[in-house]
């Protein structure tokens, strides 16, 4: 029992040798624990990161009696755009009391990510007091990257303030920051949200390492859109889409004048519709028919329910329309009525006249159309085919008949200057 109380006592006193052991001092001031991204570092230790991501240093300090004026920097050196920084703010500290203390570093993205750059970046932690007791802390940082990574760059719009109803051109700079190329390319989207408006483009290729700008993307603004300042928003899709990035600036929409113009109007155009449809069209007798497309142009500030009829078609065709006969118009918004008219097969050709009615409460307008009636071609009776038929028969037998007369004669004219030819022989005399 004795043997196994002197075992723990042993432990025991070596777990303390080693937790003051792990303390650095400089006179009354001490650094108990330095922490990188939530692991316990010593001096000297080598720290592998990511890059582009910010890093967190925890610093846990005690003091064996008062201290005054005690500061702490954390830096990062090797970047060769300056050193990256992050300090404390003079404090006091109080004996046998222990402090702890904060600190971020956003790590660039485009750091090298060499085999051979060990020793190129180091981490250093710097904590001193009033009484020039300094404590420093090394560490020899290295930085990976990921496989696939994108950055957005930059935004580029133009212009930068727009008057609603026009356009805005974007175009986004992106770089690959991964460790492997986006063969697959890269998608890039600008949108305005609050608008409802997006625009989107493709990269075919990216590098490694290698920076493009996307080609200019058009955005239109919509007519009296509300001024005011919108956010734009551009995203990197890559890895196939199954990554992507996101950046945001904002653009300026300025109102178009003729907008309060017709909003000033509004309550004296609440009852017009304006009403376009062709006046007059072909319709082929027994045939598909022909398009009377209405459109209902609704200008006032509030929707409209509009009612379209026919009348006057039903002695000589029939009129339907696809999507039914009643509407809801917006304001400011046009919608379609499908209409078409048809002619029945035994209508004669000449021009018919009916009438649509449009209606929206009490509003009603009645407009007279035309329809040209083409007449359809009958077809032929069974026994006009075989007269036909007939009639062609005939004269075929004709022509046979005059082409073994004219046969019949040359075969016997021929045949007659043959014997002429042998009586001829048969008088002359041999000797």
């Amino acid at each position: 029992m004795k043997a196994k109380l002197a075992m723990l006592m042993a432990v025991f006193m070596a777990l303390s040798v080693f937790f003051v052991a792990a303390d650095v001092c400089d006179g009354d001031l001490c650094v108990t624990e330095v922490e990188v991204d939530g692991d316990d570092v010593s001096d000297g230790d080598l720290i592998v990161l990511d890059r582009g991501q910010d890093i967190e240093v925890d610093l846990n300090l005690r003091a064996d009696s008062d201290v005054d004026d005690v500061q702490i920097q954390v830096l990062m050196t090797g970047y060769e755009h300056g050193v990256l920084e992050d300090s404390s703010k003079t404090f006091s500290m109080r004996e046998d009391r222990v402090y702890s203390k904060d600190f971020v570093l956003s790590i660039p993205s485009d750091l090298d990510v060499d085999e051979d750059n060990e020793g190129v970046y180091k981490l250093r932690v710097i904590v001193g007091d009033a009484d020039s007791s300094t404590i420093v802390f090394d560490f020899d940082l290295v930085f990976e990257a990921d496989r696939h990574e994108v950055e957005v760059k930059d935004i580029l719009l133009d212009p930068s303030e727009v008057v609603s109803g026009r356009g805005v051109i974007a175009a986004v700079r992106v770089k690959n920051n991964g460790a492997k190329d986006e063969d697959d390319g890269v998608k890039v989207t600008v949108s305005i949200p609050a608008l409802g408006i997006e625009a989107s483009e493709f990269i075919d290729e990216l590098d490694s390492e290698e920076s493009t700008t996307s080609e200019d993307l058009y955005l239109r603004v919509p007519k009296c859109a509300e001024a005011g300042t919108y956010v734009v928003r551009a995203e990197a899709e890559f890895n196939d889409g199954r990554d992507s990035v996101v950046e945001e600036t904002s653009v300026k929409v300025v109102a178009d004048e003729t907008c309060n113009v017709a909003n000033e109007g509004d309550d004296e155009e609440d009852s017009r519709m304006i009403i376009t449809v062709p006046k007059a069209q072909e319709v082929n007798a027994g045939g598909e028919g022909s398009p009377y497309n209405i459109m209902v142009t609704n200008v006032g500030s509030s929707s409209k329910q509009v009612r379209v009829s026919v009348s006057g078609v039903e002695a000589w065709g029939s009129a339907s329309m696809e999507g039914g006969s009643v509407v809801v118009v917006g304001p400011r918004q046009t919608e379609t009525v499908y209409l078409t008219v048809s002619a029945n097969e035994d209508t004669s050709a000449g021009t018919q006249v009916f009438v649509v009615d449009v209606q929206s409460g009490d509003e009603s307008e009645s407009i007279a159309l035309t329809a040209n009636i083409v007449a359809s071609e009958k077809e032929e009776s069974p026994l006009q085919d075989w007269t036909r038929i007939k009639k062609g028969l005939e004269i075929g037998l004709v022509v046979l008949v005059v082409l073994l007369v004219i046969l019949g004669l040359i075969v016997g004219f021929n045949k007659l200057k043959g014997n002429d030819d042998d009586e001829e022989v048969s008088g002359q005399t041999y000797y």
